[in-house]
């Protein structure tokens, strides 16, 4: 073994060796030789007792939670009886144990490899008559064992001593307690020994209690007493225990008493920096002279040193002396009045004896307690006789503020710091809340406040412990605590704003101090920089100030909070909008309330952007105004993207808002070759187009079937809504190309096809361009026909012209057109294109009113962009009258001057070349319906989808008969 081997492998009897280690079969079995843990086999912990089993368990990370790898508890460990590992983990560990109790009963030194070793066991007189017994000097090698202390005469004060245990440093798992413990006790004793507390018997029948009689005399004088040191297995084994001697150590505890008087030298440390060595030290000292006073804050150091070796030698190494009370004296020496300092006021530290032989005591005052004489009292010992130290504390000449308090306090312009910095300046700031208002207060003129003192401590005549409360209007609008015996005798108030636009608070305070000098002192209280603002879009909170908006929002609500104190600055804020040129940059943006709006600002600040406005970045800039003062808020960037959407939001077939909408038009999604998908529905209705899910599948055709009431579909465009930014275009069906006039014929022909018009809204965003197109038919579900007229003349040989054409003699005449539309008693169908197909069965009884009456004057000119027509009307029974033109020539067999042209009228069917024939000629009103004139056509459609019709009215080579009596036939236009 090499020297240090005996320190960790030690031999132990079989006594103490675990069980499992034993071995019963062999005679000459005395024991074996254990590993002991880095403490040493003095200590007796042999290992595995230095090894943490919660070190070998699994983590449990079945629960979610933040484990410190560091430091990781027992309840983060999987140790439960069910899991295997953590059994094998017991199981191995608990083998380990090569000890079943600990043997050694040894009370440890500080320093097992000094040669001289202080024990770590320190007695106390609970009584407090005796001193303290602390790094007494332990010699292992006698029998008993021996602790020795050595203590002043001067330490006792009264002929008894009594000591119990205040703190011990043992062998792992032993204890101290009384000599002779009789084997009856055991079961006693080992339950004391198991409820100890810091391995000390702290009370009951086993506490060790040591008492006597001091040695009477002046000189060296000795106090001897025992105690025994139980081992782990001594108390545990009832056998053991019986065995006397085994197992536990018997020391001898030895107090050496010196009659060597404890006379000292002192260094005194005044303020931190004044030293004082004073050159005849007594045990009650005065320091006088001016230049050693104290501070009004001031501290006092005092160093003793033992005059002589045999004195020094008396007081232990980290000896503490004990200081009792600091008095407040109206004379250093001699006093008349005596009033004891409450340590609140003065802090205190014992300053141990060090290897220089030097102990004693820092005391630092408060400057809470007035000047004058303070004595402190101190000795040696805690019940040694009591000394003092007299010295004059001087009086303040402070004017010092030294704390502020008001509403929203901060003692930096950020917020950061809630405490204030105490300051001997003659100006001072603290800060607020920005917008922070005291009601009441002038701008640029003063105002008295009112000033309570509030005191913390009047009980005490030499603390001025006190506050001012600054009053305005009844409210506490700050409090102040300057330096002590200080005293504010007035304060004033007003507000004004500094170069920032910022709103601060001048307060004046006048303050005299305790040496009696009066200043003023001022108080600045600035508004703090406002908190970053906090911007919302549509409720939803935006990490920059810089953000976009789609084109497509009809309305964007933009609210900011400005971290206010006070909400009522929100109707005071201004705000610019500049946008963004490319080239430029940012320029004035004039803008009005369909664009750009503010609402309510209750607490936040709130603008809305809407739909109206145009696509682009622009800048919205902030400004506080208070009373002319501008602060700038700063701004944000919002950019408005260019639209996406090419869907029409909604179509509308009414000529305004106002009007009535009897049916929603229908929308059908079509396929690229025009058929309708029926696994798509989608819909018009109040709120506009919904169209499913048909845009996120890609459609972009739809068809529209629109219905209008008594509107004119010739000239006619739809009122689409189209996604803002985007437009719309419609295709011209003569030339094929797109146009911008979206108004066109949505009549139907004469082969009642239905008028598909087709529409095309292209996106506003042309980076990723949108088409969709719109394929519209309207049907006037009260008026679904339209009557347009041809006008002939039939030459003398039966041939038909143009009546506009240079031969005919009506050419540049007018004719009027009269038409009734009547109300039949029932449904009637035609059955063909002809005459002959006119609905059976209608006499004059089937006419029950009329529908429509009109009237169309026809001026005759070559002019091939008129197109003479009534408006829509309802089919069914119709009744036609024309004047013709008068015939001005001379007179033939057939034509009389200033008579009328006879007529006819005829069915023109698109579908027919050859139309002047009987089949298509209208027979006589009168033929339907007696005492009616003109001619008779009815028209007949199954669906109200709009048809048009086209008659001929062909001017015969013939005037009417001249009319007998009063007749009169005059028009204008003849």
């Amino acid at each position: 073994m090499t020297e240090n081997d005996p320190k960790y492998i030690y031999p132990v009897k079989q006594d103490a060796i675990a069980d499992k280690l034993k071995d019963p079969t062999n005679p000459n079995f005395y024991g074996r030789y254990v590993l002991a843990s880095q403490s040493g086999s003095r200590d007796g912990t042999a290992l595995p007792a230095n090894i943490d089993i919660n070190n070998f368990y699994k983590l449990n990370e079945t629960e979610f939670e933040y484990i410190d790898l560091e430091n990781v508890s027992h309840d983060q460990k999987i140790t439960f009886e069910g899991d295997a590992f953590a059994k094998k983990v017991r199981s191995e560990y608990f083998d380990m144990y090569q000890l079943k109790y600990n043997d050694k009963a040894e009370i440890l030194p500080e320093d097992e490899s000094v040669q001289t070793k202080i024990a770590q066991l320190v007695f106390y007189d609970p009584d407090n008559q005796s001193p303290i017994l602390t790094r007494g000097v332990v010699d292992y090698s006698t029998t008993p064992r021996t602790i020795t202390y050595q203590v002043s005469t001067s330490a006792f004060t009264s002929g008894t001593y009594k000591y119990e245990i205040n703190q011990n440093v043992l062998s792992n798992k032993a204890i101290i307690s009384k000599i002779d413990i009789d084997p009856s006790e055991w079961e006693d004793f080992k339950a004391a020994y198991q409820n100890r507390v810091n391995d000390i018997i702290s009370e009951g029948t086993y506490k060790l209690s040591a008492t006597g009689t001091v040695p009477p005399g002046t000189g060296n004088r000795t106090i001897t007493f025992d105690i025994m040191v139980y081992s782990e297995l001594s108390v545990m084994d009832e056998n053991i225990f019986n065995y006397v001697d085994l197992y536990r150590e018997r020391y001898q505890i030895r107090i050496e008493i010196s009659s060597t008087a404890l006379d000292t030298n002192v260094s005194f440390l005044i303020n931190s920096t004044n030293t004082y060595n004073p050159a005849n030290f007594s045990d009650n000292f005065s320091i006088t002279g001016e230049s050693r006073q104290l501070n009004p804050n001031g501290s006092l150091r005092a160093l003793f040193t033992g005059t002589t070796g045999t004195v020094r030698e008396l007081i232990p190494l980290n000896h503490m002396m004990t200081v009792h009370d600091v008095y407040l004296v109206d004379h250093p020496t001699q006093p008349t009045t005596t009033e004891k300092i409450d340590p609140r006021f003065y802090s205190l530290t014992i300053i141990p004896r060090n290897e220089s032989n030097q102990f004693g005591f820092l005391i630092e005052f408060s400057d809470l307690i007035q000047s004058g004489y303070y004595r402190i009292e101190y000795s040696y010992y805690s019940n040694s006789a009591k000394r003092y130290i007299a010295i004059y504390k001087n009086s303040s000449t402070s004017h010092d503020i030294v704390d502020v308090n008001h509403d929203y306090f901060s003692n930096d312009l950020e917020g950061m710091v809630d405490s204030f910095e105490r300051t001997s300046a003659n100006s001072f700031t603290t800060y607020t809340e920005f917008g922070y208002i005291i009601p009441g207060v002038n701008r640029n003129s003063n105002l008295e406040l009112s000033i309570t003192t509030v005191e913390l401590d009047g009980e005490l005549s030499y603390v001025d412990n006190k506050y001012y409360e600054l009053i305005f209007n009844n409210e506490i609008i700050a409090t102040i605590r300057i330096a002590p015996f200080a005293i504010l005798s007035e304060a004033y108030i007003m507000y004004n704003y500094n170069d920032e636009g910022k709103l601060q608070y001048i307060l004046t305070y006048r303050i005299r101090n305790e040496a009696g000098t009066t200043i003023n002192k001022t108080h600045t209280i600035l508004e703090r920089n406002l908190q970053p603002m906090e911007v919302y879009l549509n409720d939803n909170y935006q990490a920059a100030y810089s953000f976009t908006i789609t084109r497509e929002a009809n309305l964007s609500e933009i609210a900011i909070d400005f971290r206010f104190n006070n909400n009522s600055l929100y109707e005071q804020i201004n705000f610019n909008v500049f946008e963004f040129i490319q080239g430029v940059g940012y320029v004035d943006f004039e803008f009005d309330e369909t664009e750009i709006y503010e609402g309510n600002h209750i607490d936040r600040f709130i603008f809305y952007i809407t739909g109206l406005l145009d696509k682009g970045q622009k800048m919205y800039s902030f400004t506080l105004n208070r009373e002319g003062e501008e602060y700038s808020l700063g701004e944000i960037e919002i950019e408005k993207l260019p639209g996406t959407s090419a869907y029409l939001l909604d179509v509308k077939f009414t000529l305004s808002d106002t009007e009535t909408i009897y049916r929603y038009p229908q929308i059908k999604a079509l396929d690229e070759s025009g058929n309708i998908l029926s696994q798509y529905d989608p819909r018009v209705y109040a709120e506009g187009i919904d169209y499913v899910d048909t845009i996120s599948n890609g459609i972009t055709s739809y068809r529209i079937f629109g219905e209008v009431s008594d509107i004119m579909l010739e000239d006619y465009s739809p009122r689409f809504f189209l996604p803002y930014g985007a437009t719309i275009q419609r295709k011209d069906e003569t030339t094929g190309l797109w146009t911008d006039d979206l108004y066109d014929d949505f009549t139907g022909n004469e082969m009642d096809e239905t008028k598909i018009v087709q529409y095309r809204v292209i996106s506003e965003d042309t980076n990723n361009r949108q088409e969709v197109h719109y394929f519209i038919s309207i049907r006037d579900i009260k008026y679904n026909l339209t009557l347009r007229f041809k006008i002939y003349y039939e030459m003398p040989d039966g041939t038909v012209i143009d009546a506009a054409s240079s031969e005919s003699p009506i050419d540049k005449n007018v004719l009027l057109i009269s038409m009734k539309n009547f109300i039949l008693d029932n449904v009637y169908a035609t059955t063909g294109p002809t005459v002959d197909d006119f609905p059976a069965g209608i006499t004059e009884e089937s006419f029950d009113n009329i529908d429509i009456q009109a009237s169309l004057y026809y001026f005759i000119d070559d002019n091939e962009n008129l197109i003479y027509r009534f408006g829509r009307v309802s089919t069914g029974a119709f009744n036609f009258n024309i004047i013709t033109p008068r015939y001005t020539g001379p007179t033939t067999e057939d034509l009389t001057p200033g008579e009328r042209y006879h007529y006819e009228m005829y069915i023109m069917h698109s579908s027919v070349t050859d139309w002047k024939i009987n089949a298509y000629k209208l027979p006589p009103m009168n033929t339907v319906a007696e005492g009616y004139s003109g001619l008779y056509y009815f028209v007949f459609s199954p669906t109200a989808d709009p048809i048009t019709r086209t008659l001929a009215i062909v001017i015969k080579p013939t005037t009417q008969d001249k009319k007998w009596g009063l007749y009169d036939e005059y028009a204008s236009w003849d």
